[in-house]
């Protein structure tokens, strides 16, 4: 007897082909439709999330659990935690999230000198890398796009945070993966995800 897998990749606002931008009523209302589309794909309910795919793997598992039969959650833990969790070292690394609520400013800063900046803060070592993500967003709009969610999803008060927040108990098992060659996110904020998941495990690399 045979078997299959069927993977569902939905572009998120701002990515790809699609230009949004994004507002956080915007982003809600992307969580029900890609829940509803991710329901006519496919009966097992297993879903995946890395980086923003990840932040939005959680708020989806919150809001949606009964389309959730398992989680996986790659580089960024729950919401709920990621700052009062990983301190102010967390902070240090998560600066850029602040310089982006700068309207304009931040887009102009990127793109300045052939988008020098971006190159030097998170593609030294990766110049491919670094062209193929300037190309894809030297495209009109898509920049404020991207950086939109930043500016509707990371919110300032969240950023000082010194306790963790409160939030809906997730029954799905999760698995939580880190990397610990991770510039942007601490393996704190990954860990103290287990306060909001019944079960629980980690994977490091």
């Amino acid at each position: 007897m045979s078997s299959f897998y069927c993977t569902a990749s939905p572009t998120v606002p701002s990515c790809g082909s699609i230009r949004y931008q994004t507002s956080y009523r915007q982003v809600i209302e992307w969580l029900h439709l890609t829940s509803r589309a991710l329901d006519s794909l496919t009966s097992h309910k297993m879903r995946a999330g890395h980086d923003w795919g990840a932040a939005v793997a959680w708020q989806l598992a919150g809001r949606f659990p009964k389309r959730f039969e398992r989680l996986v959650a790659l580089s960024v833990g729950h919401n709920a935690s990621m700052f009062s969790m990983g301190g102010n070292r967390q902070r240090e690394k998560s600066w850029y999230m602040l310089f982006f609520k700068f309207r304009e400013v931040s887009e102009e800063a990127l793109q300045r000198n052939n988008w020098a900046l971006m190159r030097q803060l998170w593609f030294t070592d990766e110049p491919q890398v670094a062209e193929d993500y300037i190309a894809d967003l030297s495209r009109p709009g898509a920049l404020t796009a991207a950086l939109n969610w930043y500016r509707a999803n990371v919110q300032l008060e969240q950023f000082g945070d010194t306790q963790p927040r409160p939030a809906p108990l997730l029954r799905c098992p999760v698995l939580g993966v880190w990397s610990s060659r991770d510039a942007g996110v601490l393996e704190e904020q990954m860990t103290a995800s287990a306060r909001y998941v019944m079960h629980i495990r980690f994977a490091v690399f």
